[in-house]
């Protein structure tokens, strides 16, 4: 995912020229992985595969709402999770402008479904039409001027902010509304006479999601306000970062040979981790074991991968909650639905399954 970017990276000039599969990059946005590296046919390695994990888990949410027969709009929002995640590997395979764009604007069309799934949430549907030709003229109208008039990726940024703001405030509206709170607790046979409990399990899901999301968040601006430090350190692991150590440009920090000298004895051009402390035969017969695992670890420090992987997460977990939400909601309007549903937990990872116990209860009450 290209969100939140402000301008190429200076380092981008200098691996322009390094080609692959497809070409010299075209795209307004280039990031800290150096690109070509790790494979000839993908331009930035790391930042592709992380998006592996967004792919498979919005698979999962669209196999969920079909055996459960989930609305139509939690369908769709698992959708466009899956198409983000599709397109965010094509644009960081191929680092091509039209790719870029079928990254970044997926993410404004698929905000503004998940926002529709959530703010419409009474039964009489009185704002439902307003709502969808609001939310559809916004994205239209950013697509127009984000294709043809500003190409500034700092526009897509506070467009695509604009509605995660949005989003999150009325996320905060529901945790506080006592009436999703009750149905909540009698989903979970407690009585209404207990007090009101914070964290219920849309409140935990909400809490989940935003954390991921902002943890994702923050070490992938990490990443570009400290490219240099990050890609240093990938080289003293033995990980390659292509053509430079550091990034160039007025912006640029020294690079970290130069802040941490003793970690490289033998100068910048032989960053080892062991020649201060062992002699030449042991640190030769240590980093035949050693180097291997740390260029192995190397990848972890590709923030902006971690970003794929925590706001994929994240926004799974948000769709999960809006779909135990509505189906609470839809129960408390007397909406027939195919059947109840009970949120469950695999590890760290929610799911929906259907509540056959609590059917097989009334049936014999």
């Amino acid at each position: 995912m290209a969100e939140g970017a402000a301008s190429r990276f200076d380092q981008a000039e200098s691996d322009a020229s390094v080609t692959g599969l497809w070409g010299e990059s075209t795209s307004t946005i280039d990031w800290c992985e150096a690109n070509y590296v790790v494979c000839f046919y993908i331009a930035e390695f790391w930042n592709t595969i992380s998006n592996l994990g967004m792919i498979c888990i919005a698979a999962w949410g669209m196999w969920q709402v079909k055996s459960l027969g989930l609305e139509a709009r939690i369908r769709y929002s698992f959708l466009s999770l899956f198409v983000v995640g599709i397109g965010s590997w094509c644009f960081h395979a191929t680092l091509l402008y039209w790719m870029q764009l079928l990254d970044e604007l997926p993410m404004i069309y698929g905000t503004c479904i998940f926002l529709f799934a959530v703010w419409e949430d009474r039964p009489d549907h009185r704002w439902q039409r307003h709502l969808i030709v609001i939310l559809f003229s916004y994205a239209l109208i950013v697509t127009g001027l984000y294709v043809f008039v500003i190409h500034d990726p700092v526009f897509f940024q506070t467009a695509y902010g604009s509605l995660v703001i949005i989003l999150v405030f009325k996320f905060v509206l529901n945790l506080r509304d006592p009436s999703i709170q009750m149905e909540e607790r009698k989903n979970r046979h407690q009585p209404e006479s207990r007090p009101t409990e914070r964290m219920t399990l849309h409140a935990t899901l909400f809490t989940l999601a935003i954390g991921s999301y902002l943890c994702g968040f923050i070490l992938w601006n990490l990443e570009n306000a400290y490219c240099s430090y990050f890609r240093a350190i990938r080289t003293a692991m033995g990980g390659s970062i292509g053509l430079h150590e550091h990034v160039s440009g007025p912006h640029a920090h020294p690079p970290i040979s130069q802040l941490f000298p003793f970690l490289f004895p033998n100068g910048p051009d032989r960053p080892s981790l062991l020649d201060a402390y062992l002699s030449v035969e042991a640190k030769d017969l240590l980093w035949v074991y050693v180097q291997p695992a740390l260029a192995f670890l190397a990848p972890v420090f590709e923030l902006h991968a971690w970003w794929h992987v925590f706001s994929g997460y994240g926004t799974y977990v948000q769709i999960i909650a809006v779909a135990y939400l509505r189906t609470l909601l839809r129960e408390k309007w007397g909406i027939e639905q195919v059947g109840r549903v009970q949120l469950r937990w695999w590890f760290m990872l929610p799911y929906l399954t259907e509540d056959e116990g609590k059917d097989e209860k009334e049936k014999t009450s």
